[in-house]
């Protein structure tokens, strides 16, 4: 009788073996998120983490790409930004004021499909004021002429103002974009015609809040909140280079 020893496997019994203790491996760890799962879960319904889960199987049979896929896919798209500048006009026939934005925006996690930007405004008094963001179209906005002075006769200096247009493109408007890309940063203007009947004051000056609201094609609305509190002395900028003194007939 002959008695035939090995001291290792053939290779294609190998092969099956690593394979058969592999899917072992992965149906023993896929049990115990499972199990962990339902744990955690005990006493708050049958709901389970299925996020949680569903990384674990792929991590277990795709490796980080397909984990990477699930967290990508669950993360949810955060909007981030400031105001750069600001300024302000009532419009001719007292009906409302304009107001003009230079804003950075950040996308964080996914890109977004815009369709209409709106923004709302809260002033001190507690009044509301909304608009959609339009093109701005040959509208002039006056600016302090800072080296004319007029004496009034009570002996008080009054700046001068004069009309002036803005010198921006169209491609600088950031409702004429489609499409923000993820995680990258975008600057660009709105402008904005608001009604209002109390045309009396500098709204710009009564601002307690500002809402920026960026509304999609299709799914939810994305926002964020200026709160005119956190401003300090400085941070607006306002840019003379952007506009153009026009003359009056």
């Amino acid at each position: 009788m002959v008695v035939l020893s090995f001291n290792k496997l053939p290779s294609g019994l190998l092969e099956k073996r690593d394979i058969v203790m592999t899917r072992r491996k992965t149906n023993t760890k896929v049990r115990n998120v499972i199990a962990s799962t339902k744990s955690e879960n005990k006493g708050k319904g049958n709901t389970m983490n299925w996020v949680t889960l569903l990384i674990a199987i792929f991590g277990a049979f795709g490796g980080l790409a397909s984990v990477k896929m699930i967290v990508d896919h669950f993360t949810p798209c955060k909007i981030e930004g400031k105001i750069i500048s600001r300024y302000y006009c009532i419009k001719n026939d007292r009906t409302g004021f304009l107001m003009l934005f230079k804003i950075s925006i950040f996308y964080k996690n996914k890109p977004f499909n815009l369709r209409n930007i709106k923004c709302e405004l809260e002033d001190i008094k507690g009044n509301e004021y909304s608009a959609y963001a339009k093109n701005l179209r040959y509208v002039d906005f006056p600016r302090k002429k800072t080296q004319e002075i007029i004496k009034e006769k009570e002996g008080r200096e009054q700046a001068q103002y004069v009309n002036h247009r803005l010198l921006v493109s169209g491609d600088e408007f950031l409702n004429n974009y489609s499409f923000f890309p993820k995680n990258q940063n975008i600057t660009g203007y709105l402008y904005f015609e608001f009604l209002s009947t109390d045309t009396t004051g500098d709204i710009s000056s009564n601002v307690k809040s500002t809402t920026f609201i960026f509304e999609p094609f299709e799914g939810k609305h994305r926002k964020f909140i200026v709160q005119e509190a956190d401003f300090k002395e400085g941070d607006l900028f306002d840019d003379d280079s952007i506009w153009e003194p026009v003359e009056t007939k």
